[in-house]
């Protein structure tokens, strides 16, 4: 069973986003707590963060404020063994099937994977921040990697009261893959939106496509109804959606 605490590591690049959603919790706290609807139609950016907060922190890097402007840095510095986050030099590899056991245990390219896709959004969030057009060629070069390498799909079945990954099809596989799928996918789509609907002319639709059929075919099936299992499994998927 994996933490919970490393399901939230995965699911949100750390630090940055900490003081990222501390900014927003300041911002809205200040102000009169009032029934919201939902919106009649949706508005973009508008996965986990929108506008108004992106362009809050925005704010409160480019005045230099505390404690946004430390955690952006610790952002732009942060790494894995493939290499800084917000990097266009990344070593990780982009696969055709991604097959993790329990703590990730064989690891085979799940790490990549995963780095890539908080990389993804790390490098979304800089763009945004800085406006610095390098990151967000950054992001799509790493969304298009694995847009186009990453094959079949996420299929489950039912087995002894458990869902067990078709691994003969599906682009994860092993105990951990639906797991590997949602904590992924999630980073994927957060960077995905950012990025098409922040940016003009650099990421071209013949790839916005392929992206979005790598979230349809790839992730989105492993983990549209949920899970019974350990909570983290539940969140996990869920957090696909939210």
């Amino acid at each position: 069973m994996v933490p919970f605490n490393t399901l939230i590591v995965c699911a949100i690049l750390p630090l940055f986003v900490h003081a990222f959603i501390a900014a927003v919790d300041e911002q809205f706290i200040l102000l009169p707590l009032t029934p919201q609807l939902a919106p009649a139609k949706w508005e973009h950016p508008g996965y986990v963060v929108n506008k108004p907060q992106l362009d809050f922190v925005k704010a409160k890097v480019a005045s230099k404020t505390q404690p946004w402007t430390d955690a952006y840095n610790q952002m732009l510095k942060g790494s894995d063994k493939y290499g800084k986050y917000v990097s266009g030099t990344r070593t990780s590899k982009a696969a055709p099937t991604v097959s993790c056991g329990p703590t990730t245990n064989p690891d085979i390219h799940c790490t990549d994977e995963r780095g890539d896709a908080l990389a993804a959004w790390a490098n979304a969030l800089a763009w945004y921040v800085s406006g610095g057009e390098a990151y967000a060629k950054n992001a799509i070069g790493l969304m298009n990697k694995w847009s186009y390498t990453i094959k079949g799909t996420s299929v489950l079945y039912p087995r002894l009261s458990e869902f067990v990954m078709l691994t003969d099809i599906s682009a994860h596989a092993l105990s951990n893959a639906v797991l590997q799928t949602a904590w992924s996918g999630a980073s994927w789509a957060r960077a995905g939106e950012l990025i098409r609907h922040t940016t003009a002319e650099l990421w071209s639709s013949g790839d916005i496509t392929q992206f979005e059929d790598m979230l349809r075919n790839v992730y989105l099936p492993a983990v549209k109804n949920g899970d019974t299992r350990a909570s983290n499994w539940d969140v996990g998927k869920q957090s696909l959606f939210t």
